[in-house]
């Protein structure tokens, strides 16, 4: 996929306010437990082959489920590589769906266009596709021409009533959001998709997420911090809509080998500093306000993500030569 805005970049375009308090949880409701929720693993911009290799780890890693990103305007035949691929392993299949050139559908049309894409491509996976994701990061100017927050509503709205239609029994996923600021910001960005549509309210099954946090800790109480975010998002949406959402990681992590100075100071990320980002996630999905019953980590391997960004090579939980960092151990029981 391409690449997205580098985080490190980002909170130094837009240096947030630091409260040097101690991290306390938000709002708590009863977490999936840990026990029953779906982990998923991924291996974004790869070569068939080297999928293969990495569906092979995400089964050593503990993963049932393996996220895809497929643009429209592919050929199909890198989704039935994929499709036959998680069928060789017992793996089910987490269907994220955009178009590859970032155009949100403008009208009715477009939207339907897309839901019919959608549902067509659902079929060529053989029942093995148990969730079905809205675009990835539609917040984003990496996935989003226009990030128009009303053209994504009426696409999510089309397209879930065409899955229920076709596949009731699919989880739709509404686009994984990811950390941006100002309108695009996600909790806010999402809110007035809402206001745009408020169809979209009732069109998932699972709100999209994708809480990248570091240097910072998916623990930390700041406005600006991805998970605390998703809380107050939660928040919101029982108070204004009342809507209890559940949300799915579809992209979290952090790296092994990176190094940033901000607005607080430099941070160093080694191994041991991911492993310990993957405990603080677990806890944050385990405490967290919504219940958050699918987690998808970022990447499998290192070096399957590119160098978009600086942290992107570094962010598997096995190194390149397919030996298993500390972290995991934890992602295999986040």
């Amino acid at each position: 996929m391409a690449r997205r805005t580098p985080r490190a970049a980002f909170w130094k375009r837009n240096p947030p306010k630091f409260t040097a308090t101690a991290p306390v949880p938000n709002a708590t409701a009863p977490a999936a437990p840990a026990a029953s929720r779906i982990r998923c693993a991924a291996a974004p911009a790869q070569s068939n082959a080297t999928h293969g290799q990495c569906m092979d780890l995400a089964k050593q890693t503990g993963a049932t489920h393996y996220r895809y990103a497929f643009e429209i305007g592919w050929g199909l035949e890198a989704l039935d590589y994929i499709v036959n691929g998680c069928a060789a392993r017992g793996l089910k299949l987490v269907l994220c769906v955009f178009r590859a050139d970032r155009v949100l559908p403008v009208d009715s049309t477009a939207a339907n266009s897309y839901a019919s894409t959608v549902v067509s491509l659902l079929g060529r996976t053989n029942g093995l596709c148990t969730h079905v994701e809205f675009w990835n990061e539609p917040n984003n100017s990496s996935f989003s021409t226009t990030r128009s927050a009303a053209d994504w509503a009426r696409a999510v709205v089309a397209a879930h009533a065409a899955v229920k239609a076709a596949y009731p029994s699919i989880k739709t996923i509404s686009g994984g959001l990811s950390p941006a600021s100002g309108a695009y910001q996600p909790n806010t960005w999402f809110l007035a998709a809402c206001t745009a549509n408020p169809a979209l309210v009732n069109s998932f099954d699972y709100l999209g997420w994708h809480p990248y946090c570091f240097p910072h800790s998916p623990m930390g109480s700041q406005s600006w911090n991805a998970m605390k975010q998703a809380v107050d998002l939660w928040n919101s949406l029982k108070t204004t809509y009342n809507k209890t959402a559940e949300f799915a990681a579809t992209e979290y992590g952090a790296p092994s080998s990176w190094t940033v100075t901000q607005f607080d100071g430099t941070h160093v990320f080694d191994e041991a500093k991911q492993k310990q980002w993957y405990e603080y996630y677990k806890t944050a999905f385990d405490t967290r306000g919504p219940s958050w019953p699918l987690v998808a980590f970022f990447t499998i391997r290192d070096g399957n993500a590119g160098t978009g960004t600086a942290w992107e090579p570094s962010a598997g939980v096995w190194r390149a030569d397919n030996t298993a960092k500390p972290a995991a151990s934890v992602a295999s029981i986040v």
